[in-house]
């Protein structure tokens, strides 16, 4: 089961699966790597892209590890950028919602069997280069 959390009308502060291109909002640009050239000759753009979710814990600084990568290694930038962060692995909702811890003790990620994930997509012959960066 994937959820997400979407309105904030619901008690909810923070909505999840944000395009990772707002991470560069978040903080200064110049943090951010100019995308590369050419992508790294270990990865073949002729592979298949798969979708995969890493379970790091706190998935902003997993996020923007991985939005690094793809800008240097699969030279990725903007709508290109697919790491998102999310809520995985939980059995059930709150009324369809799972947030972040609150105040109000509403649809809390942890009481529900959810984790702090980050989803993207990748070729398949980079995926053991990102996996060895979470």
């Amino acid at each position: 089961t994937y959820s997400i959390a979407m309105s904030t009308k619901s008690g909810c502060s923070f909505a999840f699966l944000l395009p990772s291109l707002f991470l560069a909002g978040c903080a200064d640009a110049s943090v951010l790597p100019e995308p590369c050239a050419h992508p790294d000759a270990s990865i073949h753009s002729d592979d298949p892209e798969v979708e995969v979710y890493f379970g790091c814990g706190c998935f902003w600084h997993v996020q923007h590890e991985f939005v690094v990568e793809e800008m240097t290694k699969l030279c990725r930038k903007g709508s290109n950028l697919t790491a998102r962060t999310a809520y995985a692995g939980g059995t059930h909702t709150q009324g369809g919602l799972v947030c972040y811890h609150n105040s109000m003790g509403k649809a809390d990620y942890g009481q529900l069997g959810h984790s702090e994930v980050v989803s993207m997509n990748l070729p398949v012959s980079a995926f053991g280069s990102f996996a060895k960066k979470s």
